[in-house]
């Protein structure tokens, strides 16, 4: 059965000898692997359009009974090759992609998280020095829309107000939030300008937001991996290059 659909290209990994596995975010499928045949030889039909965020249209065809689809024909909507040109560029947007790759539920619809790469693609386009903003920014929405961002309003012990914590902390499971007194040794200490930034960055879209200051944005960034990390139980290797 032939069917379309559009999306990103995420990632590639060869497959069998002329073969690539292609990573995709669409609009109808979600996170899924196609097949590319012929992918690596030298000459072939699909040329640069599956270099990881091409937003792509593209022909599928699905066997019954086959583990993946095979990506028939591809329509290259917008290059975003150019946004790797940096190292920094390049390990963040990698790190964007294996966190997707990774953490995302395969096969089901993701319009939200469809919407935040495109987003934040088009903004870094635009604006190729803000990377690090905008990385924060993807990892705030995604933790948000993959429900892995717990509430900041009380301790989950003791039912203590957010406003009045001198020190807050997550719970070694990235689920609770707890005040100084009801921390655990293996608790995480919450970087105190958070409540700001989680403020702002729901309320903005990215091009607003790379212009705000926040205090601490380093350990707002770590913070936020860490969700990742205990959320994903796998430590990201792009992640480990970051500046």
């Amino acid at each position: 059965m032939q069917k379309t659909d559009k999306g990103f290209t995420l990632f590639y990994r060869d497959s069998q000898k002329l073969d690539k596995l292609i990573y995709l975010l669409t609009e109808e499928r979600g996170l899924f692997i196609a097949v590319a045949k012929g992918a690596k030889k030298g000459k072939n039909r699909f040329g640069g359009s599956l270099e990881p965020l091409n937003e792509i249209e593209m022909n599928l065809y699905e066997k019954e009974n086959s583990e993946f689809p095979i990506l028939e024909k591809v329509n290259l909507i917008e290059n975003n090759t150019p946004i790797f040109d940096t190292i920094d560029n390049y390990n963040y947007l990698m790190a964007i992609i294996e966190i997707i790759i990774k953490l995302t539920p395969q096969r089901i619809r993701q319009d939200k998280m469809l919407r935040l790469l495109k987003a934040v693609i088009k903004t870094l386009k635009e604006n190729k020095q803000q990377v690090k903003k905008l990385f924060n920014y993807f990892l705030v929405w995604f933790l948000r829309i993959e429900g892995y961002l717990p509430e900041f309003d009380t301790c989950y012990k003791c039912g203590k107000k957010y406003e009045s914590f001198n020190k807050f902390y997550l719970s070694s499971d990235g689920s609770k939030i707890l005040c100084g007194k009801c921390k655990t040794k293996n608790s995480i200490e919450i970087p105190l300008s958070i409540n700001n930034f989680l403020k702002v960055s729901k309320s903005m879209p990215p091009i607003n937001f790379i212009s705000v200051k926040f205090d601490n944005e380093k350990k707002i960034m770590n913070f936020l991996l860490k969700i990742v990390n205990i959320n994903g139980e796998i430590n990201i290797n792009s992640l480990k290059q970051l500046s």
